[in-house]
């Protein structure tokens, strides 16, 4: 337990694909392919990791997803790979949920002297990495083994967990003292209006996206979804109260808007973060 208990910042951000200009360097694979692994099994078309209880899917369809993903997360929040104060010069960074690993990589190239190791369920990485990055195949929800502390836990879009409140717990006990813990989370509940928006609330809909349906029916079938694998929705408008339940201090909460539809006519920034949404 540290003797000071660690700060955090907390994130709901959204995004839309962005090019990323790091991409087709020796670091990235040119390829969405995803990697072949005998710990691969399919289930309705989709392959899944037989290494970790959060079926989360690994294969192509996945990654070209979480490429948009991280695309989108650039893009909300202006090209920015996190947003607490940490300095990491030297400094150990723990990414909980790295998929490809973009997000290793590319704050892997801001400082040399850092070390950072990504953790995540398949063996979907680049294998051609910067010596400060390494990644690990393992189940965050799992009790964590690590020996050394950390200045930095990342975690950025986890869906679901087996257990938020423990999840966090190993985080505060993994954490130097004054390091930080932040999460940038999707939120997965609509809202309708802004007070920091002068619209009406007709034009959040747009005849063009009838289609799309209702996003707010969408959200008690994915819980029930979620609950008949024993798992728990990860909302981030529940992550502050656990942080604060937990002990940590300085908890910010950051929430970034991002429109659902293409109704946007006036702003570049949230046209494209509206339709890249979608």
């Amino acid at each position: 337990m540290t003797t000071t208990p660690p700060q955090r910042e907390v994130i709901s951000p959204v995004l839309s694909p962005w090019q990323d200009s790091s991409y087709g360097s020796p670091n990235r694979p040119e390829s969405t392919e995803p990697v072949e692994d005998i710990s691969d099994y399919e289930l309705h078309g989709r392959k899944y990791s037989v290494l970790s209880s959060r079926p989360l899917p690994v294969d192509e369809n996945e990654l070209i997803h979480q490429k948009l993903l991280d695309a989108l997360f650039k893009l909300a929040l202006d090209r920015k790979n996190y947003l607490c104060p940490q300095d990491i010069h030297k400094a150990r960074v723990l990414d909980l949920n790295s998929r490809l690993g973009d997000w290793c990589l590319a704050v892997g190239d801001l400082d040399d002297t850092c070390e950072i190791i990504g953790v995540d369920i398949a063996p979907i990485q680049p294998m051609w990495v910067a010596p400060t990055v390494r990644f690990e195949i393992d189940d965050i929800d799992d009790n964590w083994t690590w020996g050394n502390r950390f200045h930095l836990i990342f975690a950025r879009q986890l869906t679901y967990t087996r257990n938020l409140l423990k999840l966090v717990s190993q985080c505060y006990n993994q954490l130097e003292p004054g390091g930080w813990l932040e999460f940038q989370q999707l939120s997965v509940e609509p809202h309708v209006g802004s007070p920091s928006r002068d619209r009406d609330d007709e034009r959040l809909r747009d005849p063009k996206d009838e289609h799309l349906g209702n996003p707010e029916d969408m959200l008690p079938t994915l819980k029930m979804a979620i609950s008949e694998l024993n798992h728990q929705l990860v909302k981030a408008e529940d992550i502050e109260c656990v942080l604060q339940a937990q002990g940590f201090q300085n908890v910010k909460h950051t929430t970034i808007e991002i429109p659902f539809g293409s109704w946007p006519e006036d702003e570049r920034k949230v046209r494209h973060l509206s339709r890249a949404y979608l």
